[in-house]
């Protein structure tokens, strides 16, 4: 019974949520990245390049460039690796690489790509020629495009030719029509657990196609479980972050996502309040250890 009745609230859930999205992705067009996000782009890159918290004028002062549109997250990037500040920490090349896969990956580094980067550094690359590679990378333009963002001037729109094994229409959100393609992520991590709030295991993937045209909505449950390039589909999230999910759900769908939703534990709590909670009915006695 108990289960029953997690199921119904859980499925109530999924439609409120995504009838919250309807109405905020409502327009054929989508603004750039809000302030509250832009904030938290640039402030991320304070306590992962230089180790503190940000100061209210250098943090305002990147915030306005990115939300009028004079700079790029790129810029930014270059302006933190290239500061007196983080240039005066003298980093050791593994430092510097593995602070480049945290702050622009929003991952630790994996074990092929840093051994490659480091044999590049001892062979003589600058640290700017790394720094490019980086930035001009899907996985920051990922990174940038959750935030609203733009990663670079001139930063291609990844196409259907871009991505091999699959289809995929090409289209960045509703600016290029009326269909688009989001992702439901239910993370299983918490500030009470184990590790904090990471970037945990997706035990809840939800695949939603949303026509305006028709206005209809489409969706998948993808068990976490599934098995995917050898692993379950649920551990990408937490081993690549973000951008990492997206692109294995992309593969494994052979649809472009365009829009991502992420919770939590610690997300579950404020959704349930922001409708004034959820009545349910228990038509049976439970009796529950684990509850008290």
């Amino acid at each position: 019974m108990l289960r029953k009745i997690l199921s119904k609230t859980k499925y109530f859930l999924i439609v409120v949520l995504v009838g919250v999205l309807v109405l905020t992705l409502f327009p054929t067009i989508l603004d750039g990245g809000s302030a509250e996000q832009v904030q938290s782009f640039v402030a991320r890159f304070y306590v992962q390049c230089l180790g503190r918290q940000p100061d209210s004028e250098g943090l305002n002062e990147w915030v306005g460039r990115l939300l009028n549109g004079t700079k790029t997250g790129a810029d930014v990037a270059e302006g933190f690796v290239f500061s007196e500040e983080f240039t005066g920490k003298n980093h050791s090349n593994e430092t510097f690489v593995a602070i480049l896969y945290r702050a622009f990956f929003n991952r630790e580094p994996d074990a092929s790509g840093y051994k490659a980067w480091l044999e590049r550094l001892a062979g003589g690359m600058s640290r700017k020629s790394v720094l490019d590679g980086f930035l001009k990378s899907e996985e920051f333009a990922g990174l940038c495009n959750s935030y609203g963002i733009v990663s670079y001037a001139g930063a291609p729109t990844y196409t259907a030719s871009t991505y091999s094994g699959y289809s995929s229409s090409g289209a960045t959100g509703f600016q290029a029509g009326r269909k688009v393609n989001f992702i439901i992520w239910g993370d299983d991590s918490a500030s009470d657990r184990p590790g904090g709030r990471v970037s945990g295991r997706t035990d809840i993937n939800i695949f939603v196609h949303l026509n305006l045209d028709t206005h209809k909505a489409y969706l998948v449950t993808i068990p976490r479980d599934t098995w995917f390039g050898g692993r379950k589909i649920n551990g990408y999230h937490a081993s690549g972050g973000n951008a990492g999910a997206v692109r294995a759900f992309e593969q494994f769908t052979g649809a472009k996502i365009d829009f991502y939703v992420v919770t939590d534990f610690d997300g579950f709590a404020p959704l349930i309040d922001y409708f004034s909670g959820v009545d349910t009915t228990v038509e049976e006695n439970i009796a529950d250890s684990f509850s008290g």
